[in-house]
């Protein structure tokens, strides 16, 4: 009876060893083996006219831990050479192995990142799947890719009392990447009774119109905004957050070529469309500055470049040799300018 109760003791004993490895080896995770991330093109020229076509296909392998997770994978896309400090994340669907993108999603998604319009940047590209927060991630090999995005614009409307409400011939705000994020200049006159009043609207109607909802914030159902008086100022509106700001700013030139001289700026006008300050000026032989706000504190007065059309803060005066009409239009962002006789 001893034997027969041992043996029944030890086979128990068996069962429970076995039970549990089995468990384990249902239960416990392993870290998963970089899988290759291929692309269908390393090399992409993106252009508008492209935009229903496809641009790029990636594939991939999915993470493997050793059992039925639930797998969270997201495509990672950062400049080459930032070591992924600071990636773009698109979540993709569990466990799948491929995705494609037409060029006008890539273009959208790439200038999230900040990329030059028209110019090749190089990006690298990873998959890196999780399944919990305390067990270390698994990443794919890298692709580096060479992208040139073209600049995708979007527009929303300004109407208010500086032109009568006429929401059809509203001044616009500009997304230059089309994320939601607007920015322009509106120049509110001083003239009598005039309330500096206006509205932010999608489209060109008042279907939608987004007002003040107190404390920088926006809201369809919000009263008139306001400019806090006569001037030129950068409206910039976040229809993600729902935000808005507006800035003083001008710019103009002075000196010695310019119908002021050196006394006053002879203002210029900022053309929203094309992001853009303009005007036909006549002009004297002689030398100006650019200014903005008409000040010369630092950072606001920029004269000559390195090479012809560039401006810098430090630059000297530029000089102007032949005397005439000339159409000036200054990019601040790029700091360039050109002046064209006519």
């Amino acid at each position: 009876m001893k034997l027969i109760n041992n043996i029944a003791f030890f086979c128990f004993l068996a069962t429970l060893v076995f039970s549990c490895k089995k468990d384990g080896d249902l239960t416990v995770a392993r870290t998963d083996t970089s899988s290759d991330l291929t692309a269908s093109a390393t090399t992409l020229v993106l252009k508008k006219a492209d935009e229903s076509k496809d641009a790029v296909a990636l594939s991939w392998k999915a993470a493997d831990f050793g059992y039925a997770a639930s797998v969270t994978q997201v495509l990672q896309i950062a400049m080459k050479g930032t070591n992924f400090a600071s990636p773009k994340e698109i979540v993709l669907t569990n466990r799948s192995t491929s995705i494609k993108y037409t060029v006008l999603d890539f273009n959208a998604l790439v200038l999230t990142l900040g990329l030059p319009f028209n110019r090749s940047t190089d990006l690298e590209l990873r998959v890196k799947s999780t399944i919990s927060a305390s067990f270390p991630p698994s990443y794919s090999s890298v692709v580096s890719m060479a992208v040139t995005p073209y600049e995708l614009v979007s527009f929303i409307y300004v109407p208010g009392d500086y032109q009568g409400w006429n929401v059809a011939t509203a001044d616009s705000l500009r997304s230059p990447t089309g994320n939601g994020i607007y920015s322009g200049i509106i120049n509110f006159p001083a003239k009598a009774g005039a309330t500096f009043e206006f509205k932010i609207t999608p489209a060109k109607s008042w279907n939608t119109a987004y007002g003040d909802a107190g404390n920088g914030t926006l809201s369809t159902s919000g009263g008139n905004l306001k400019a806090p008086a006569a001037g030129s100022y950068r409206l910039t509106a976040d229809l993600n957050a729902n935000t808005w700001k507006m800035e003083v700013e001008s710019w103009g030139i002075i000196g010695a070529a310019t119908p002021n001289g050196w006394g006053s700026d002879t203002p210029l006008t900022y053309d929203n469309g094309k992001a853009v300050w303009t005007g036909t000026l006549t002009l004297s032989a002689g030398e100006f500055k650019f200014r903005k706000n008409a000040s010369w504190d630092a950072g606001n007065a920029f004269g000559a470049g390195a090479a012809d059309g560039l401006l810098s803060a430090t630059g000297a005066n530029i000089n102007l040799t032949v005397a005439g009409t000339y159409r000036l239009v200054l990019d601040t962002e790029a700091l360039t300018y050109t002046l064209t006789k006519i």
